[in-house]
């Protein structure tokens, strides 16, 4: 998974961003929790047959690992 190499330790300040300074500091949980929805995303893999199927396993991955996640460490409006 190539997401936390998103967010290196030089990427806390500067510009225009949603992540909120959390994601530093709990940043062991944040990576665990990306390293978790890549392994689910791996896993669901040969569930996908189609397209209707591709967007049933991807609602729920979302529902799974996304929505906790943005909770926690991305900036509401």
């Amino acid at each position: 998974m190539q997401a936390p190499a998103l967010f290196p330790e030089n990427s806390k300040k500067g510009g225009k961003t949603e992540a909120l300074p959390a994601i530093w500091k709990n940043k062991a949980d944040f990576e665990a929790r990306l390293a978790k929805f890549g392994a689910d995303a791996k896993a669901a893999q040969d569930e996908v047959k189609d397209l209707a199927t591709f967007k049933a396993v991807w609602a729920g991955l979302v529902r799974k690992n996304c929505t906790g996640c943005h909770e926690k460490y991305v900036q509401k409006d």
